[in-house]
């Protein structure tokens, strides 16, 4: 079962509307984890839905490279957790490292276009909507 004590020098990187995103060590491993709150009252946010949801697309297709790997989940009396890969960087941290002229990257930047895009597809075709997909 799930224990959030094993998650060790977790720094903040990321708050949404709806919840935080952390770097951590599991193990020794480098992950990130979702972290929502539960709710309290009638009128607060019913995220168990929405999660679950989460969970199980991740789930189904954890062994695809294209959908980020789930490593754990569960809850506690104050959280929702989602533990998953940490990726070392963001594609609008890699963009904004390149050194060479936009000319220069042009083809590449457009090939990787075409797989954002071929991503989004299989999103698409898999009736997959991704509430939260960034520019970066």
């Amino acid at each position: 079962f799930f224990q959030p004590t094993l998650l060790t020098d977790c720094i903040q990187f990321a708050e949404g509307a709806y919840g935080r995103v952390y770097g951590c060590k599991l193990l020794g491993e480098s992950v990130a984890v979702k972290q929502m709150d539960v709710p309290r009252s009638i009128q607060d946010r019913c995220v168990p839905h929405d999660i679950f949801t989460e969970i199980t697309i991740l789930d189904k297709w954890k062994a695809d490279e294209r959908i980020c790997k789930l490593i754990d989940f569960g809850v506690d009396e104050n959280h929702f957790w989602i533990v998953m890969k940490r990726y070392s960087t963001s594609l609008k941290d890699w963009r904004q490292h390149q050194t060479k002229s936009l000319e220069q990257n042009l083809l590449l930047y457009l090939n990787i276009y075409s797989d954002i895009l071929h991503n989004a597809r299989f999103l698409e075709e898999n009736c997959v909507n991704h509430y939260d997909i960034k520019c970066d």
